[in-house]
């Protein structure tokens, strides 16, 4: 994988989540508690979708490598986007505390373990759709 491929998936993967949860945490205070669900679903189709373009295209350790620079990458642009934006989200904790550790290793863990799964999901896939010649 070339490290412009990289980049750009990197930065599409950082830009679905960024979008994700400020569209989530938008409709969550908003009158419409029905939209949470539509951007949960457009970071999962999303994030998939990423991870399948590069599954098709690239090797499983590239794809692996991809994932975790899109997984840490997140989680530092969502904890901007939440220090940032929505300050009565946290406001109860104090930055680089040890609450706020805890919290930040807990969304590691989760956002490490989505990504994982996901990019081994899409991975499988691609190989499906190459044994039985479809093209995406």
């Amino acid at each position: 994988m070339k490290l412009r491929q990289l980049s750009l998936a990197v930065v599409i993967g950082t830009t679905i989540s960024i979008l994700s949860i400020i569209g989530f945490v938008n409709a969550a205070a908003s009158n419409t508690p029905e939209l949470k669900f539509l951007w949960i679903a457009f970071y999962c189709a999303g994030t998939v979708a990423l991870l399948l373009r590069l599954a098709y295209s690239t090797e499983r350790m590239q794809l692996l490598r991809a994932s975790c620079m899109t997984a840490l990458f997140s989680l530092m642009a969502e904890q901007m986007v939440g220090f940032i934006y929505f300050p009565g989200l946290v406001k109860d904790v104090e930055a680089l505390s040890g609450e706020h550790i805890r919290i930040l290793a807990a969304l590691s863990l989760a956002i490490f373990s989505w990504y994982f799964v996901a990019a081994l999901f899409a991975a499988w896939i691609a190989r499906q759709l190459r044994a039985s010649n479809n093209v995406l």
